[in-house]
């Protein structure tokens, strides 16, 4: 789904203010990191002598300065560091063999993410791995032992990273080989490696500088797999097919604000400020936190902090029902009480028996008090439909056909939730359920809504996952933007 030429407008005069590089500001950002890289380097060198116990503490401000010149790179990469393309070129070929990222391949794939991420149909190069749950079911007992040792944060943090890399950067095979000016890159890279290994056993000997560049190089490829894995992969993420997917929907939605303490954003050159970067790579790392600070349309973004990434680690895939990603162990829940559904519909009857309750069963349904629903102060359609405004929002009502962001809570009329979080989808379109599609209608940005969902306007006979058969849904929903 390509944005219409209004949304291109509207971001384009947001963001421009912000576009291009302050040359005399970058090269005094890379001048000056670089200097502390190589003392902090010197001073690991030094430490050797002292022991190797201090050697590895420095090794880890020492990586943060490696991880912070290889957003120099990206920056470079991007176009929005240097005037020059010929100096950035330059800068991010040098920091490449640092950061053993052959510039001119990295570059052509990084841009492949930026143009396809959250894209179902383009899960190409730049991205974690995420299969769809459907994906994962319909794969061997091989193939999914696989993908989940590939997902497993121990292996993925750890060997997973420094593979990448340490071995797939020095020969990655699966880039086309007609990408001449990327394999040249990465041909040069591998000389100037090797030229500095050839320089390092003449001085001062292979052995200590593998003492000390090694451990750099873990921490380093450690942290910058995680950093860029928190940055997409999280509960309420955004994946679409081709024909739903929008490029700024999945910049805005798709991208987490990573909040972190001052000295980690430091390092990390901004990069935390992720919604932003995708919304426009043209924004250099010195300009990505006043952009988010002037622009309440960028504080919509998933914001995301230390701890809250650490409770991302283990979702794996997307459940395109749900609309969020899930975990191994909640797709194994999930399984397990359509299992019990099933057995139930066998043993007991359920689908096309006459006596199942269809429809017309609210008014009959025991709420429970938790709930605090009154059916006498709620509003009911003709569907059967039941709503009520807990605040009305402002602006003009959604509508068939309008592109819509909700954040929701779904529960069964015990109490149970069996669902929240929040996606964007277009209203009439039937990306979701009847009821819910009536139920947002005519709400305005700002606003939220309680509504109640018959059988037959949500999952009817069949159930869905957590849902059983013939469920009555409600939601409370929160209309957070139209279009």
């Amino acid at each position: 789904m390509r944005p219409d030429r209004e949304q291109v407008r509207q971001w384009k005069r947001i963001l421009s203010p912000y576009f291009g590089p302050d040359t005399g500001r970058s090269a005094w950002q890379m001048g000056y990191t670089a200097v502390l890289f190589a003392g902090a380097w010197a001073l690991m060198y030094w430490s050797l002598a002292v022991g190797y116990w201090l050697t590895l503490i420095l090794a880890v401000p020492t990586a943060g300065l490696l991880m912070r010149l290889f957003m120099f790179q990206h920056d470079c990469g991007h176009g929005s560091y240097f005037k020059s393309r010929r100096l950035a070129c330059i800068a991010g070929s040098v920091i490449g063999v640092l950061a053993l990222t052959p510039y001119h391949y990295w570059r052509r794939t990084h841009a492949i993410h930026h143009a396809h991420s959250g894209n179902l149909d383009t899960r190409t190069f730049g991205d974690i791995v995420t299969i769809t749950v459907r994906e994962y079911e319909a794969m061997s007992w091989m193939q999914r032992i696989g993908y989940r040792l590939y997902r497993n944060p121990v292996v993925l943090f750890g060997p997973g990273a420094a593979f990448h890399f340490l071995v797939k950067h020095r020969f990655p095979w699966d880039v086309p080989r007609t990408w001449k000016r990327e394999w040249q890159s990465v041909w040069w890279t591998n000389a100037a490696l090797a030229g500095i290994l050839a320089g390092a056993w003449f001085t001062i000997g292979i052995v200590p500088f593998l003492m000390i560049q090694l451990p750099i190089t873990l921490l380093a490829c450690t942290f910058g797999v995680w950093l860029f894995y928190v940055q997409h992969q999280f509960e309420d993420a955004y994946w679409h097919w081709q024909e739903n997917w929008n490029y700024y929907d999945a910049a805005l939605f798709g991208s987490s604000f990573l909040k972190l303490p001052k000295v980690l954003q430091w390092f990390t050159a901004n990069i935390g400020l992720h919604h932003v970067h995708h919304l426009s790579a043209r924004i250099p790392n010195y300009r990505l936190q006043r952009c988010h600070d002037e622009n309440p349309e960028l504080w919509k973004a998933p914001m995301m902090t230390l701890w809250d990434s650490l409770r991302t680690m283990h979702l794996a895939l997307w459940d395109e029902g749900r609309r969020k990603l899930i975990s191994f162990r909640e797709h194994r829940r999930i399984r397990a009480a359509a299992a019990l559904v099933f057995a139930a519909c066998m043993l007991g009857g359920c689908g096309d028996d006459p006596t199942a309750p269809q429809g017309e069963v609210i008014e009959e349904a025991e709420f429970a008090p938790s709930l605090g629903i009154d059916l006498t102060k709620m509003t009911k359609t003709a569907s059967g439909l039941y709503y009520e405004d807990i605040e009305v929002g402002t602006g003009e009502p959604a509508a068939s056909g309008d592109d819509v962001r909700v954040g929701y809570s779904g529960r069964l009329i015990d109490g149970t939730q069996f669902d929240s979080g929040q996606f964007p989808f277009r209203l009439g379109a039937g990306q979701v359920v009847e009821g819910f599609d009536e139920g947002v209608t005519g709400m305005r940005v700002g606003g939220t809504r309680r509504i109640i969902i018959p059988p037959a306007l949500g999952y009817g006979s069949q159930g869905s996952g957590p849902v059983p058969p013939n469920a009555i849904l409600i939601f409370q929903i929160a209309l957070l933007s139209i279009g």
